[in-house]
């Protein structure tokens, strides 16, 4: 029994470590101290922080449907909406616990707001690729 539990875990990290570490990296990112992070003057302009949301969550939502496609070909586009409702849901986790647990962080609805559109551009990305994709296989099909 253990050892078909330890498999199955193994199974599962060897398909989704970069999903994995996508969530790492956002949660250890999002509960550092602001005080350590080294002041760096490009990093100061305006809304720089909300271009850091919009990327982190954008990659999180691309990494984890590639993890998911990779381990099952026949994706269907639900999975889309799964994958990127479950990384809003991360998102706004992340604000809660930056305002609750985290001393010197406060929630900002507007990260909030830039991870989802991050997400989003993703999603839209995503759906885009695979209706081109299907439409030139269907194409190609003809000659």
């Amino acid at each position: 029994m253990l050892s078909s539990n330890l498999n199955i875990l193994n199974q599962w990290i060897k398909y989704y470590w970069k999903t994995i570490a996508s969530f790492c990296v956002i949660l250890i990112l999002s509960t550092i101290q602001i005080s350590t992070v080294p002041k760096v003057s490009l990093f100061h302009w305006l809304y720089f922080d909300k271009v850091v949301h919009f990327i982190l969550y954008f990659t999180l939502a691309n990494v984890w449907f590639i993890d998911v496609y990779k381990k099952n070909l026949d994706v269907k586009t639900a999975i889309l909406y799964k994958i990127s409702i479950g990384s809003i849901l991360y998102g706004i986790l992340m604000e809660i616990v930056q305002k609750t647990l985290v001393q010197n962080r406060s929630a900002d609805v507007f990260d909030a707001l830039a991870n989802t559109i991050g997400i989003i551009v993703a999603l839209l990305l995503l759906r885009y690729s695979f209706w081109y994709r299907n439409k030139m296989y269907k194409f190609l099909m003809l000659f």
